[in-house]
């Protein structure tokens, strides 16, 4: 092996380091590339994410301007309803 310098042994025994040391280094890449894809997945919704809490208040208030609406037609047509009642209509 390797020009008759290195037995069998040698030779496997330097495969397997290599090899290990490539798993590594793979292992270690995997690693970080989860680490920031984890980051940006957070810096995103961070941005993005629904609050939950600001909703729920947006909803209160669009509802309580829905019912002053509300209301505001039930008057009017209450004094339409009495404005025709008094013109004999």
């Amino acid at each position: 092996m390797n020009n008759a310098t290195a037995s069998f042994q040698d030779s496997y025994g330097q495969m397997i380091a290599d090899v290990g040391v490539k798993t590594r280094r793979a292992q270690t890449l995997a690693t970080t590339q989860g680490n920031l894809a984890d980051q940006a997945q957070a810096r995103h919704d961070a941005v993005s994410a629904v609050n939950l809490d600001e909703e729920a208040a947006e909803m209160m208030r669009w509802q309580q301007a829905y019912q002053a609406a509300a209301q505001v037609v039930t008057i009017s047509d209450t004094i339409f309803q009495t404005l025709l009642q008094a013109t004999g209509r």
